[in-house]
């Protein structure tokens, strides 16, 4: 059940005969991004003048649970005097404040994130002010790209840690302090069993990997054993194989796509077995490490309050025997329709593009 807030007072109750919205609210949130929330508000409604841009704040609610926070930035009149509203997510307040031209030297990332946030929160209202919070990225800092001139806290930010260090900004909040984490991708979000299979909750799919990058039979060697003249000698797998050194996908896939070749190799693996283990992941998880897949899947959570809901950054069961697909990847994007959940979709990738969005983009 969702429920909407603004400013901390009921704008939206399902079955209220007053607090009432009008359309298709939509719900649209991304890692690393500011998300935001679209609505229309009829007259009715008894909060239709406690808009105000800039300053209100909306919250959507499911359950107990708030996947979305931000300020209202734009409110217009239809021709049927329903205000349509526009919210940009609270990661949006970090492009309020400046940082000052500055080189902090010799920090680590978390002394970073914590003195850039300083900065930002002594130039800013407290509702819009951040604490540092959890850091676990850290390999590959470089000692001499700390600096800030004159740019937003969010682009100093963007620029500094995710520029060179990859992860994303996640918010989080506890005990009324909100907090900003900049974690792995894989410490985003948690464990979610509830999966997305065919033929069963997914509803629709479409996704970026082409038929030509698929792999259907490969050929598994590990480590270096030996050179003779022009040719190297590899440890394979025909002793764990039935004296076979391939593998293939499923017959399903077989009869899709036909036979399609490829040497894969492991250099660090001198057990046949390991490397035949190897080979096999490397047929249903690795090759789909590229994979952008997009689908409209019910939240069955919504139907079973047993169910772990589908929250951004979950790390989802995928499995699509058409592609030999087996792998878990995490939740990069959400859209929800809080009125037609059937309309609700996800992406899920196991890369994060790095991009800076623009200012119109809304961070």
């Amino acid at each position: 059940m969702y429920t909407f807030l603004l400013d901390g007072r009921t704008l939206y109750y399902p079955g209220d005969e007053l607090c009432t919205l009008t359309g298709d609210p939509v719900v649209k949130l991304a890692i690393g991004q500011a998300g935001s929330c679209e609505m229309t508000i009829p007259p009715t409604n008894p909060l239709y003048n406690s808009v105000q841009l800039r300053k209100s704040m909306l919250t959507v609610m499911r359950g107990d649970a708030e996947i979305f926070c931000g300020e209202v930035r734009e409110a217009t009149k239809d021709r049927n005097n329903c205000l349509k509203v526009y919210a940009v997510g609270e990661l949006a307040f970090l492009q309020d404040g400046i940082q000052p031209q500055h080189y902090y030297g010799d920090v680590t990332p978390t002394s970073f994130l914590q003195s850039v946030l300083a900065e930002h929160n002594d130039c800013v209202e407290a509702r819009k002010q951040f604490t540092a919070g959890l850091v676990t990225v850290t390999s590959g800092w470089d000692q001499s790209l700390k600096v800030t001139d004159h740019n937003s806290t969010l682009e100093a930010l963007r620029e500094q840690l995710i520029g060179n260090l990859g992860g994303c900004f996640r918010i989080r909040k506890a005990n009324g302090t909100r907090y900003l984490d900049y974690v792995t991708l894989s410490d985003y979000g948690s464990a979610n069993a509830q999966g997305i299979n065919f033929g069963g909750n997914l509803l629709d799919y479409s996704e970026t990997l082409t038929a030509s990058d698929i792999v259907t039979c490969i050929i598994p060697l590990g480590a270096r054993t030996d050179s003779q003249g022009d040719f190297e000698t590899r440890i394979d797998i025909k002793s764990v194989n039935n004296n076979l050194g391939y593998l293939t996908a499923s017959q399903n896939v077989l009869n899709r796509f036909g036979y399609i070749w490829k040497v894969v190799t492991f250099d660090d693996l001198e057990s046949p077995a390991d490397i035949k283990v190897a080979g096999q992941d490397w047929l249903t998880e690795a090759q789909y490490e590229t994979l952008r897949l997009k689908v409209t899947a019910v939240d069955l959570s919504l139907l079973d309050a047993d169910m772990d809901a589908m929250n951004l950054g979950d790390r989802i069961p995928c499995k699509a025997e058409p592609y030999g697909l087996n792998m878990t990847l995490p939740i990069i994007e959400q859209t929800i329709h809080p009125l037609a959940p059937q309309k609700d979709t996800i992406v899920l990738s196991a890369t994060l593009k790095n991009s800076q969005p623009t200012i119109s983009d809304q961070v």
